[in-house]
């Protein structure tokens, strides 16, 4: 993912003549500079309090949403988990004890 990142930052440098100023170590020194840099001071402290991370709203509707059927099989047969918690194979769909019903 770096590397990608760093290679398009690199090309767009060449298209822009910047690469053509700058050495090659100095270039990638500054792109790398660029890319790990910290946040400002003033906005540092900020993003990492607890407390303000805490009163943010979280939008979790993407999860508390309805449900995705997950369908395992195992040789022709239903996953199931009982109460005892024993995992093991079904041939009825209908199970109550099913993991996805």
């Amino acid at each position: 993912m770096v590397k990608v990142l760093f290679l398009s930052l690199l090309v767009a440098a060449m298209m822009c003549g910047l690469a053509s100023t700058l050495p090659a170590p100095q270039l990638a020194r500054s792109f790398r500079q660029e890319l790990f840099a910290s946040p400002p001071p003033s906005i540092s402290p900020v993003l990492e309090d607890p407390a303000t991370r805490n009163e943010r709203s979280t939008n979790l509707s993407f999860i508390t949403g309805t449900a995705r059927k997950i369908r395992l099989f195992i040789k022709n047969r239903h996953l199931q988990l009982l109460p005892d918690g024993t995992v093991n194979g079904t041939d009825n769909a209908g199970s109550i004890y099913r993991i996805c019903s």
